[in-house]
């Protein structure tokens, strides 16, 4: 290595990298350097000195921190153990129309449930036989009724059984009806659906996370570590993972929250402790290298990890905090399971992990898994690739950063034409599934939605009788006999106190298509305003098509504002860490390619049929919530790797005031630990694969694919030639700046 001289102008590089690439892209440094950057701590001012106190007093009372976190695991597996019966397979919608026709059902007319238990037979013969399963399944219903048999046009019937149950203890009867009615007799229905998908989830948890992401972590941390040291992020995992769930229990006391809360949690649980627990044992073994004593080096690890753990793990909070401001409780609930995990997950970091380090790692570091001769030729392999990979990709970066950024909007082109739905439908089910199957034996044989009618509500304001809204209303159902999505309309339904009328819209096709949520459009904005209903009553749609319509307004609607909220916090969270104008900016862009080219590619796979070849289920649309949680969750992960990387970055950029030499320690440096952790995290999610439930597939697809464009595309070319072509201004922070963050 050629010497180097500290702030002085001196920019020349080691001899590994090309001398006359460096004259072109470095030759004349922009006048602000040395400037400027007078303005930016000092090396021995990075991180604030807060960190190194807080791991002085952690290893001090070792003791203390190892038994609160062992009485917050303690406390987080009892409420682990209670959270599945609070879990919800629904949507609800608060302050929607829908919600509102739900709320008028219930309280007026008895009806705590919209979502009938639906029995069907497959032969006309079999009609009487369905009639006495119907009656038995609504003798073992509190308040259990049978609304209707219908005939399906190509054969069968159908037998509505309603009752006064709702959510989880409408799931819970479906075993015992469904023993009472025999084999014959199919069960289908909110309740049934629900109850067939908990075991399903339930598997597809075991075989994803237990079966191949542990293992294949383990297989990865051992090719990296090769000592017992591959031990300690699951130690991490098994500290931050329970509190997690103990908290979400807690929350789903207040809170609507979702069965996939709980494979989330531990997804990115598992994930995020790998991450934090390779780019800590990495430092520590650097620190080592160096000639630092024991407990010196894991001071000197927190100092510097720890800082890069706290930024990392608020830009993974960012997006998915943000959540917690989108109207539908669903999300909300993935929002706070979001901002829980990388909180605590910060919070082990900075405090038992340090303890860990220091209690065990050096016997650790002394059981050797792998011989220390090919854990060495590897390290050393991998050392001389990264710096090599540097090396290529910065000399011909005018040519790989054009060239990918192509590829990836390239991948990003099938959103241009992404189908959303509410995810209502058979195809969002797994097709083995009894319930799946009849639910679709339903709908083909059947010229109409049965299942999930429209429900128009005609209220009466007080003191004013609703009798004088029936000639409109008579005119209402007129207009949609002649409506093509329309094949009946109920009688109007009073409501026992007078106060309410009511009629039922049954549809010709899913609830969840584009169709159907046309059709609730038209209802609304057309339909009904042309009945002319008197302003002494109110008309609100709910319901089937009508929900559709409020899931997609409500889970899209904002979701605009979601992006400009997350881009802008995470801006200025990254300007704060890296203490530049241009890198943030940069980060910001690399991100939106990865996520967008992951989603296009997700939309080819499952929308198109793509993947049906490799047994990946092809559906009419995405449900509508998948866009938003893979934005905000891929955009948090995909920034902790830049952060690993760019840190590490403007380390040797202090010391050198060499951009080339910065970028090419970072990929050296931390090279091999991003692309661990993110082949990692890759696999936890492909884990989501090996299941049959169609919304895991396309989440776990999608968030699979992203991360292996982030480590492989962006990180590992697109990252360093970009910087490669700013060149100097990566560092460029004005004083004005500097002065408003208190950098």
């Amino acid at each position: 290595m050629t010497a180097r001289r500290r702030n002085t102008g001196d920019t020349r590089h080691p001899a590994t990298l090309d001398g006359t690439w460096r004259a072109a892209t470095e030759g004349s440094r922009p006048d602000w350097i040395g400037r400027e950057d007078a303005l930016s701590s000092n090396p021995s001012e990075f991180p604030p000195a807060a960190a190194r106190g807080l791991t002085a007093f952690c290893l001090r009372h070792r003791l203390l921190v190892g038994a609160v976190w062992l009485a917050l695991v303690l406390a987080g597996v009892a409420g682990a153990l209670r959270l599945t019966p609070l879990l919800s397979s629904g949507f609800t919608l608060p302050g929607t129309d829908s919600n509102r026709v739900d709320q008028i059902l219930a309280t007026d007319y008895a009806a705590s449930s919209r979502s009938p238990i639906v029995l069907i037979v497959r032969s006309d013969a079999d009609r009487p036989l369905l009639r006495q399963a119907a009656a038995r399944a609504a003798a073992l219903l509190p308040g259990g009724r049978v609304e209707r048999f219908v005939p399906l046009p190509a054969g069968g019937a159908a037998a509505f059984v309603d009752s006064n149950l709702s959510g989880g203890k409408a799931e819970a009867e479906i075993g015992p009806i469904t023993k009472a009615v025999g084999s014959q007799v199919l069960v289908t229905g909110d309740a049934a659906v629900a109850h067939a998908l908990a075991p399903v989830l339930a598997r597809s948890l075991r075989i994803g996370e237990l079966y191949l992401a542990v293992p294949a972590a383990l297989l990865i941390l051992l090719v990296v570590f090769g000592t017992a040291s591959a031990l300690l992020p699951f130690v991490f995992a098994a500290a931050t993972i329970p509190p997690a769930l103990g908290l979400a229990w807690i929350a789903a006391h207040f809170l609507d929250l979702n069965s996939y809360l709980e494979n989330m949690v531990l997804m990115i649980g598992l994930g995020i402790a790998i991450d934090y627990s390779l780019l800590v044992v990495n430092r520590y073994r650097d620190e080592r290298e160096q000639g630092r004593g024991h407990a010196e080096a894991v001071e000197e690890t927190m100092v510097h990890a720890g800082r890069t753990i706290v930024f990392s793990g608020f830009a993974v909070a960012v997006g998915l905090a943000l959540m917690l401001l989108l109207p539908v409780p669903f999300l909300r609930g993935f929002g706070l399971g979001g901002l829980l995990v990388p909180l605590i997950s910060v919070a082990c970091g900075l405090t038992l992990l340090p303890v860990l380090l220091v209690t065990f790692g050096e016997r650790l570091e002394h059981v050797r898994l792998v011989p220390r001769s090919l854990s060495g030729y590897l390290a050393r392999g991998e050392r001389s690739f990264w710096a090599l990979h540097a090396r290529w990709v910065m000399r011909h970066a005018k040519l790989v950063a054009p060239v990918l950024a192509i590829l990836l909007v390239a991948g990003a082109m099938p959103l241009l034409g992404i189908k959303v739905g509410p995810g209502s439908g058979a195809t969002s089910l797994p097709p083995s599934l009894p319930a799946a199957k009849a639910l679709t034996l339903l709908q083909q044989r059947s010229d109409s939605d049965q299942l999930d009618p429209t429900t128009v509500i005609v209220a009466a304001k007080r003191g004013t009788p609703v009798s004088t809204a029936l000639p409109a209303l008579a005119t209402l159902r007129r207009l949609l006999r002649h409506d093509p999505q329309v094949v009946s309309v109920s009688r109007p339904a009073p409501d026992p106190n007078g106060r309410d009328l009511m009629i039922d819209i049954v549809g010709r096709n899913d609830s969840a298509g584009e169709q159907a949520q046309a059709f609730a459009e038209r209802l609304r904005d057309r339909l009904i305003p042309a009945a002319h209903f008197p302003d002494s009553v109110q008309v609100i749609a709910g319901g089937g098509d009508a929900y559709s319509a409020d899931f997609i307004s409500r889970t899209l609607g904002l979701f605009p504002w979601l992006i400009l909220g997350v881009l802008a916090l995470t801006y200025l969270l990254l300007v704060r860490a890296f203490r530049s104008l241009l890198l943030p900016l940069k980060a910001i862009v690399l991100n939106l390619l990865t996520v967008a080219a992951a989603s296009g590619l997700m939309i080819a796979a499952f929308q198109w049929g793509w993947g049906s070849w490799a047994g990946l289920v092809h559906v009419n649309e995405i449900e509508g919530w998948i866009p938003v949680f893979m934005f905000t969750l891929l955009f948090g992960l995909s920034m902790d790797y830049e952060v690993f990387l760019v840190s590490r970055m403007r380390e040797a950029w202090e010391r050198t005031r060499s951009n080339t030499t910065a970028v090419a320690h970072g990929l050296t440096s931390t090279g091999r630990i991003v692309t661990a952790a993110g082949l990692i995290m890759a696999v936890t999610f492909s884990g989501m694969l090996l299941g049959s439930i169609p919304t895991m597939q396309q989440l776990g697809f999608g968030l699979a694919v992203a991360i292996l464009i982030d480590i492989t595309l962006v990180r590992a070319l697109l990252l360093p030639s970009a910087m490669a072509i700013a060149g100097s201004w990566n560092w460029y922070l004005p004083g004005w700046a500097h002065r408003t963050l208190r950098l």
